[in-house]
C-alpha cells in the first residue's frame, strides 16, 4: 500500500487503534493450501483477532492511495461481485468477512503434491505452540520491490 499520508500520520493512527484492543490468544497452526499456494492458517476462528484485522481495514484505509483503475480492473478478473466491491473500496478483495489470517509459505501456484505434508513436518511442534499478539507492526518499503523494513511497533492496549 502507498501511503496518502505522512507515515507520522499513519504511525499516529495505529497507535489510537491499538489502544483499543488487548493482547490476544493465537489459536494453534496448520499448513494449509489456500487456492493455489500453502500457508499457515488458524485451527480454529478467533473473533478477537478478525475484528483486529476489521479495525485495521477499515480506521486506516483513508491513509491508503488508491490504485489506478487499470490495476484495480486487472487485480479483478475472476472475483465474485462483492470481492470486487471490496476491491473497488478498500484496495483488497479479502478483507471483512473474506478475510483469512494466514501467513503465505510461497507464490501462488507453488504447490504439489508433496509440499503441504513436508511444511507440516518442517514446522512440526511449533504448529501448537501457545502464541499471543500483544502489538501491531508498521513496516516500510523505501522503494517498490525492496524489502520491508520494522519502522515502529505498537503495544496493544496502550496509551
Amino acid at each position: 500500500m502507498e501511503l496518502l499520508t505522512t507515515a507520522a500520520e499513519f504511525e499516529s493512527d495505529v497507535i489510537k487503534l491499538a489502544r483499543g484492543f488487548q493482547p490476544m490468544s493465537l489459536p494453534t497452526l496448520a499448513v494449509r493450501q489456500i487456492d493455489r499456494f500453502a500457508a499457515l492458517t488458524l485451527t480454529n476462528t478467533q473473533p478477537d483477532i478478525s475484528r483486529l484485522a476489521e479495525a485495521c481495514v477499515t480506521q486506516l484505509d483513508h491513509h491508503r492511495s488508491p490504485e489506478s483503475a487499470e490495476k484495480r480492473a486487472k487485480r479483478a478478473i475472476g472475483l465474485a461481485p462483492q470481492e470486487i466491491d471490496y476491491l473497488e473500496r478498500w484496495g483488497y478483495p479479502f478483507v471483512l468477512e473474506h478475510w483469512q489470517f494466514h501467513m503465505s509459505l510461497c507464490n501462488n501456484g507453488c504447490i504439489d503434491s508433496d509440499l503441504l505434508a513436508a511444511a507440516a513436518n518442517h514446522f512440526g511442534e511449533c504448529l501448537s505452540t501457545p502464541r499471543r499478539i500483544t502489538s501491531l507492526a508498521v513496516f516500510i518499503e523505501d522503494k517498490p520491490g525492496a524489502a520491508f523494513r520494522l519502522s515502529k511497533r505498537i503495544k496493544l492496549g496502550q496509551d
